[in-house]
């Protein structure tokens, strides 16, 4: 559940995105046909309902869930435990004690109770509809259209949508009124509207997303005045409008959807009155291609806020790394392998944990020690690192504290769950060929096949020279960390 949370958490990039397509519909496009607009909307639907979330190290969304500090145990034993089970169980039962909770996340709570409201409401609103559908009575043997009392006509359904008009219409002003919703019914609108609701839902904390909702309604009857109304004569039209205004005569107003607010609402019925004298030319073609740039926006702006975004490395910190490492020099604290394997290197120091695409030779993801609030590998609340078996997991401990990262998901959370570790065969540093000496243990990852990290022997011996060299079957392959 805390995931399904964390991924309507709402991303900068997502946001970006989504006033880009808001501000262009409003105002680029404003004296453009509705029908481009419906198919923007539609766009910036999929975005709604289907984010790119950034999970943050320590943001607003972020729950942080510490452990009390226990004097008595050692650093010893609790580097000697491969189960991470770092802390002492109770006495009472097998579990871990994980010590109290230090901060329970309120606004996943709220998000939550906010989505239940609007489901609450929604099946209130189904009831309302329900009981004024119970006397309609069917005047068509071949399609579902009603009359009933109330004083507007809808759409009401979502399987097999019915046609619900007011008893009292003139025979001229039926003909056009059905016409109406018919529009609606071949455009999906009642559809689309729904859709809207459960993003809005979803998206409800973000005041964008409310305006975003009543604009995409109002387009909505916009768009299908525009297309009922095409081919007609302006008496045709003005007589549509006298119609339109009888029907939304508030003195006679008495039901309003949940997903069609405040279509009789002033303002909205002043464009609508206006948009019916307007004629439109139907360009396909700039359709197509607003639609398709737009859309290529949120596709490729979600890939790359992920390449980016995702991993813990940007830009900016891999050239911070690369200059701080580059005049680094080792000192008692050297670097270790925590992970070999599937095309992925993990090797850790006392400034954080650094994660490879040993295929590319590069630097994915990064876990730095000093933001997450770990001190180094060194003292007495030094840090334990275990990868597990799969490479898959990074796991950090001290006397205090948990941090688990998730290599697939990106997300992290401060708690451990019991993985095995990887723990391969090891034997201590001594490699020295004509090349290179080894600066760690020799890991054997593979029959036959062995890993360490090596310093070349023609370079000056600090971080920056430092190579992972992959030997199998007395062939050497060398891949360079930080340069």
């Amino acid at each position: 559940m805390n995931d399904f949370f964390k991924f309507y958490s709402g991303s900068l990039s997502g946001t970006i995105i989504v006033i880009i397509i808001f501000l262009f519909i409003r105002f680029l496009l404003r004296k453009q046909s509705n029908h481009i607009k419906i198919m923007l909307w539609v766009i910036l639907l999929i975005r709604l309902l289907f984010p790119v979330s950034i999970y943050t190290e320590y943001g607003i969304l972020y729950s942080e869930t510490f452990v009390e500090k226990n004097e008595n145990l050692s650093a010893q034993e609790m580097k000697s435990d491969n189960s991470l089970q770092i802390f002492p169980k109770d006495e009472n039962t097998s579990k871990p004690y994980m010590g109290k909770k230090k901060n329970i996340n309120i606004l996943m709570i709220l998000w939550y109770i906010g989505l239940l409201v609007f489901a609450v409401y929604y099946i209130i609103q189904r009831i309302a509809v329900c009981r004024r559908t119970k006397n309609a009575k069917k005047i068509s043997s071949q399609d579902e259209i009603y009359e009933w009392k109330e004083s507007m006509a809808c759409v009401i359904g979502l399987v097999k949508p019915k046609i619900f008009l007011p008893f009292d219409l003139s025979p001229e002003q039926r003909q056009i009124v059905l016409q109406h919703e018919k529009t609606h019914i071949k455009r999906k609108d009642y559809l689309l509207m729904m859709l809207y609701y459960i993003a809005l839902a979803l998206n409800w904390y973000n005041p964008l997303c409310w305006l975003i909702y009543f604009g995409v309604n109002k387009d909505i009857e916009m768009a299908c005045d525009e297309q009922t109304l095409q081919n007609t004569s302006m008496e045709e039209r003005k007589f549509y409008a006298r119609t339109l205004l009888r029907l939304c005569d508030k003195g006679r107003l008495k039901y309003v959807s949940a997903m069609r607010p405040f279509i009789c609402e002033r303002s909205t019925l002043k464009m609508r009155i206006k948009n019916i004298g307007k004629e439109y030319s139907c360009q396909k073609t700039i359709y197509i291609v607003v639609a398709s740039g737009l859309l290529l926006v949120v596709l490729f702006g979600s890939f790359l806020y992920k390449k980016i975004g995702l991993n813990n490395v940007d830009s900016k910190e891999l050239a911070r790394l690369a200059s701080y490492k580059s005049t680094l020099n080792f000192d008692d604290t050297m670097p270790k392998i925590g992970y070999v394997g599937k095309g992925q290197l993990v090797v850790y120091d006392n400034m954080g944990v650094y994660v490879y695409d040993l295929s590319s030779s590069d630097l994915t993801d990064y876990v730095d020690f000093e933001k997450n609030h770990f001190k180094g590998l060194q003292g007495d609340d030094a840090t334990f690192i275990h990868v597990s078996k799969d490479g898959r997991y990074i796991q950090l401990s001290d006397n205090e504290k948990q941090l688990q990262y998730d290599l697939k998901t990106k997300q992290q959370k401060n708690q451990l769950d019991k993985k095995e570790s990887w723990n391969p065969k090891t034997e201590p540093m001594g490699v020295e060929t004509a090349e290179y000496y080894s600066v760690s243990d020799v890991y054997y990852i593979g029959e036959g096949e062995t890993c360490f990290l090596a310093i070349n022997k023609n370079v000056t011996p600090n971080y920056g020279a430092l190579l992972c060299v992959v030997s199998n079957a007395g062939a050497e392959k060398e891949y360079s960390l930080f340069d």
